[in-house]
């Protein structure tokens, strides 16, 4: 769904975020007060040819249950 355009940008939301160094193991994330519905998390990092890891499929669903 993220991919396939069903989605704009008024349906996106920032909840949290890590980064780290290229090599490097990122900090875990702890998210909080999430309201229950499928969330998906998504990596924005550029790759060396300019792809971000987003288009290169790094997407995870995560859902959210009552």
């Amino acid at each position: 769904m993220l991919l396939t355009g069903e989605l704009t940008f008024n349906d996106i939301g920032i909840y949290a975020g890590t980064f780290a160094d290229a090599g490097e193991t990122a900090p875990d994330m702890v998210l909080l007060g999430l309201n229950p519905g499928k969330y998906y998390l998504i990596c924005l990092v550029d790759a060396p040819d300019g792809v971000p890891h987003l288009a290169k499929g790094m997407v995870a669903e995560l859902t959210i249950e009552d």
